[in-house]
């Protein structure tokens, strides 16, 4: 398969997985411990599961469209699966969607943690279930559904907002560079959907800056880098933190966290050190593989 394929594949794959994530999940919970019985909580999740949904079929057109356009002034991506394609950058391309989820994973843990000792609070909306939960029902439903439902949302707005860039600067002849620069300033539009999706959800328990800040943050990062899970790990971590410390003490959860930050670093020193026989930071010093990446456009 040419280059063009494959990106299309990772990219419709991994809009297939998360939507099966986001759907199987919750609704395993939601029926075995009979929390689609309270209206609330069956409300809850369909609006997230429609919106979630939506904002996957619109990312599949898109994909469509950039591979049938295959655009080599202003790159084809989607930014769900195409890490160091333009306008992202190059050094990203070393990493597959895996290595990127389980780095950013650990570092967001990391940060989490930092920021959860030194003030506990969130940056984000983050949405309470009905007490007929278990404590680890309750954070696996809100984790699997409410992080990749609205990460979805906000990828689908930003790869629309990007394809709209496309068009209008292939009608004025824009230049490559500043292309890059109005790309990386469509996070802004990330921010807005964030402090908007707030309000309508959750109301004002979290400074609207505090929420617009993580929006565009999070959106610059997933242009920066080309890849969806980078930012819903930023999400899914704030999310847990947040429902963490509404059940257990503030000292457990800095130890059980910082076990498991432990777990995942040594487990990915030793898969990619042991199991895979790769370098741990992408292909560097494998330069066979490098070279087939390096080879790429530069999309």
């Amino acid at each position: 398969m040419d280059k063009h394929t494959v990106r299309i594949f990772k990219n419709l794959s991994l809009i297939v997985m998360l939507v099966a994530m986001m759907y199987i999940v919750p609704k395993i919970i939601g029926l075995s411990r009979e929390g689609f019985d309270v209206a609330e909580v069956l409300i809850q999740y369909n609006t997230y599961m429609s919106f979630g949904l939506a904002a996957a079929v619109i990312l599949i057109i898109l994909a469509v469209l950039q591979f049938i356009r295959k655009d080599k002034t202003y790159g084809s991506s989607i930014f769900m699966a195409n890490q160091g394609n333009f306008p992202s950058f190059r050094f990203w391309k070393r990493f597959t969607t895996f290595q990127l989820y389980w780095l950013s994973l650990i570092f967001f843990s990391i940060l989490g943690l930092l920021s959860f000792s030194i003030k506990q609070q969130s940056f984000t909306g983050v949405g309470l279930l009905k007490q007929q939960f278990t404590i680890v029902d309750s954070i696996i439903f809100s984790s699997a559904l409410v992080p990749i439902a609205e990460n979805l949302d906000a990828i689908a707005l930003l790869a629309l907002s990007y394809f709209g860039l496309q068009l209008l600067a292939k009608k004025i002849k824009m230049s490559k560079a500043d292309f890059r620069g109005f790309a990386f300033a469509l996070s802004l539009t990330v921010g807005i959907y964030g402090i908007a999706n707030h309000l309508l959800r959750y109301g004002s328990e979290v400074a609207l800056s505090i929420v617009g800040i993580f929006w565009t943050v999070g959106s610059f990062i997933t242009i920066a880098i080309g890849n969806f899970v980078v930012f819903l790990n930023m999400h899914f971590v704030n999310n847990v933190l947040f429902d963490l410390a509404r059940y257990f003490a503030a000292d457990a959860i800095k130890i059980y966290f910082g076990v498991f930050i432990i777990a995942l670093i040594i487990g990915y020193m030793w898969f990619y050190g042991q199991v895979k026989k790769q370098k741990a930071f992408g292909f560097i010093g494998d330069k066979s593989r490098l070279s087939r990446h390096s080879s790429e456009e530069s999309e």
